[in-house]
């Protein structure tokens, strides 16, 4: 399932260049072009994959490190992952420490790939589009999963025990970051900031 939001908010605009909305804090509306991209119909993956889990996977992590305790500098390769043809261009751990998603592209086409850490088990495999992937970013409660990439969207998966929706925030360019802001609540999930080669920064506002 996927789902597009179509209005923003420009936070800058440097240098005086002229883009869709000239002034902060402008609402915006984006092209109908971007929104029309294939489907996906992923149906809870990423919950059965944890909840199909051994207990011993699925229990969470006891980590050696103290609060407060300096992290040690790693010096020896403990595991290692083939990604694609073309390598990896992002990584990112979720705030629990429980996953990591990866960016990679094979053979033309770019993914996410989503690692149990504990025993470096590939969860599942998500599509995203035949653009590099520049940035992935965990949500406050690592319930979605935001993509910045030079397609010019910023894919949002969301990850429910209904099914995984996708939700596309278009730009006029290409997509070199994003992050999250805000701590989620009942009603609201945060906002979610990203900048463009246009020279702008954009925020989402995104209610559940």
């Amino acid at each position: 399932m996927r789902a597009v939001i179509k209005d923003s908010t420009e936070l800058t605009n440097p240098d005086g260049r002229v883009l869709r909305s000239t002034s902060p804090l402008v609402p915006e509306s984006s092209s109908e072009g971007l929104t029309k991209l294939r489907s996906s119909r992923l149906k809870g993956v990423l919950h059965e994959s944890i909840n199909s889990l051994d207990d011993g996977l699925n229990a969470d992590p006891q980590w050696t490190r103290l609060p407060g305790q300096p992290c040690a500098v790693p010096s020896k390769l403990d595991q290692y992952l083939l990604t694609g043809s073309n390598g990896c261009s992002a990584l990112s751990f979720s705030h629990s420490g429980r996953f990591l998603a990866a960016g990679i592209e094979d053979n033309g086409q770019s993914m996410i790939k989503i690692y149990q850490v504990m025993k470096w088990v590939l969860l599942c495999t998500l599509p995203s589009d035949t653009n590099i992937i520049y940035k992935l970013s965990w949500s406050i409660d690592d319930n979605q999963l935001a993509c910045a990439s030079a397609s010019g969207l910023c894919h949002v998966w969301s990850f429910t025990e209904a099914g995984n929706v996708e939700t596309l925030l278009p730009h006029p360019s290409y997509v070199y970051c994003c992050e999250w802001i805000g701590p989620p609540s009942k009603d609201w999930s945060g906002f979610i900031v990203t900048g463009c080669y246009d020279g702008a920064i954009r925020c989402w506002k995104q209610h559940q």
